[in-house]
């Protein structure tokens, strides 16, 4: 009778512990949708994961490349955006909310990455808009040559609508015109494919002027402004928060000196360097490498000629060759960066660039496209007979593609400096030169993506900077599930403990019952 009561005692008290773990159990909390309204964002984001296609949203907003689930994000279109701009744009010919391929601050700057399809082979990506809803017409379309227009869907209509594909031939990272004609929530249920395969169906979320509220979203879900990477909601990143490696050969920094940590130590013991270091971010593989500028040289050759039909700066109208701001096969596609972790976590403000030599057999002339119907934004550089001159703000947290033209075939040498500041306001910068062979044959970049920016060095002074040398990687393996990893204790941490402490109280209740038993 003693040992049946002991046995039932204990799992009584078992039974009790578990329901009390699970009673510690909170609700599980559904994700609250981010809404995003400004910076840059790949909204069509195509990757392989395990093997299978995979379509999600990638933005360079809260952090550096944070994935999210499409269905979490709401992509907003704010007042701001509203232009009759689009008025001259015949297929459009009304005002409507507008957010062009070149970034402006302020408003959303969409695009689509299928950069990282080439892991598993994949080359050709197809976009598939299975259904597009809202309360007026979506446009997207392309600036093409020198103030023209292009349609980017397969049907060569401007109107994107349910049906609609964009055939994306090559890996690359691409922006275009979007355009929506009346306030209010689209949504789009969009499919990739890939030479059969096919990822998930994701539906995106577009809320366009009138406070960009999503109609049937969470009210109390955040607008996001650009910050620093780690800074925002849970996500997947693809480059590390801060690397701090530094840089060899032609590129040069500004010193800073800190204080003396340890009295009474040497004083050249207590140097430290902080260093702006020009990289190229090479996207011609997955993950991309942030490399010497002095590694690579850029090769133009007869897919990057051009007519010019009007004079460009020191450049005559007639034949050019050019690196434009939409990416062209056979061309390299060579943009310019602020987005680089250490950059963003060590200095504050914007980057200042500006060309500081040249040589040539020709000319030169750097340049933003135009707003529709212009063919000239912005100003950024010129060179010619030797003499280089123009100076330009990039937006911190940036990514923006000029026009690169040069007058004729010859080896270019074009010197470019980058200056910003650290965060505690000592000035910074770094000099790098770049190389373009314009019709020689030579030059081993002659197609895909590539972005000059810099990165942020530190170390004693006197190491040498980049014990890897040129070309080291700073780009970390993706985490896995597009999951940030979990590091600390779950929800389920006490449960599963206190579960643990029951089955231990039973363990030790029957040997402690069977142990009295024999002793009775």
């Amino acid at each position: 009778m003693l040992l049946h009561r002991a046995r039932t005692h204990g799992a009584l008290l078992t039974i009790l512990l578990i329901l009390c773990a699970w009673a510690w159990i909170p609700p599980v909390a559904h994700a609250q949708q981010l809404t995003l309204n400004d910076g840059h964002v790949d909204a069509f984001h195509v990757t392989v994961e395990g093997g299978e296609l995979s379509l999600n949203l990638q933005e360079d907003v809260t952090g550096s490349h944070v994935q999210h689930a499409a269905e979490d994000v709401v992509l907003g279109v704010s007042d701001q955006a509203y232009t009759d701009a689009t008025t001259q744009v015949p297929e459009i010919g009304a005002p409507t909310y507008f957010l062009p391929q070149t970034q402006q601050q302020g408003i959303l700057w969409p695009g689509w990455d299928t950069q990282e399809v080439r892991n598993g082979g994949y080359s050709t990506v197809q976009l598939h808009f299975l259904s597009v809803s809202g309360p007026g017409s979506v446009y997207v379309f392309e600036q093409s040559g020198l103030g023209g227009t292009s349609a980017v869907t397969d049907d060569g209509e401007l109107t994107l609508a349910t049906g609609s594909v964009i055939t994306q031939e090559m890996p690359a990272h691409r922006h275009a015109n979007w355009a929506f004609s009346a306030p209010g929530t689209y949504r789009m249920q969009v499919q990739a494919t890939a030479d059969g395969a096919a990822s998930n169906t994701a539906t995106y979320t577009w809320v366009v002027g009138e406070g960009t509220v999503a109609e049937d979203a969470d009210a109390s879900a955040p607008d996001v402004t650009p910050a620093a990477p780690g800074a925002g909601p849970a996500g997947t990143t693809d480059e590390t928060s801060d690397p701090v490696s530094g840089s060899t050969g032609s590129s040069s920094g500004t010193t800073r000196y800190a204080a003396n940590a340890q009295s009474g130590a040497p004083a050249t013991q207590s140097k430290e360097c902080t260093k702006l270091i020009p990289r190229i971010k090479d996207d011609r593989q997955s993950p991309a490498s942030w490399i010497d500028p002095a590694s690579i040289s850029f090769a133009l050759t007869d897919a990057a000629r051009t007519s010019l039909p009007q004079a460009l700066g020191p450049i005559p109208a007639g034949d050019a060759y050019m690196i434009g701001a939409t990416q062209v096969s056979g061309v390299p596609w060579l943009g310019v960066n602020t987005m680089h972790p250490s950059l963003l976590k060590h200095t504050t403000g914007d980057v200042t660039w500006e060309i500081t030599g040249f040589d040539g057999p020709g000319s030169l002339y750097v340049f933003t496209q135009g707003s529709l119907g212009q063919v000239i934004g912005e100003e950024w550089f010129r060179g010619q007979g030797g003499v280089a001159e123009g100076t330009t703000v990039v937006k911190r947290n940036s990514h923006v593609h000029p026009n690169w033209v040069f007058s004729g075939p010859g080896t270019y040498h074009v010197q470019l400096t980058q200056s910003s500041q650290l965060s505690d306001g000592t000035p910074v910068s770094g000099t790098a030169t770049l190389t373009f062979e314009v019709g020689t044959g030579a030059g081993d970049a002659n197609d895909g993506h590539f972005d000059f920016g810099s990165e942020i060095a530190q170390g004693a002074c006197g190491e040498v900077a980049n014990p890897g040398g040129a070309g080291t990687r700073t780009v970390a393996a993706k985490s896995q599930g597009g999951k940030l990893p979990n590091t600390g204790s779950s929800v389920l941490t006490l449960p599963i403990a206190i579960l643990g402490l029951g089955v231990l109280s039973l363990g030790a209740g029957l040997i402690f019952t069977a142990r009295k038993a024999r002793w009775i």
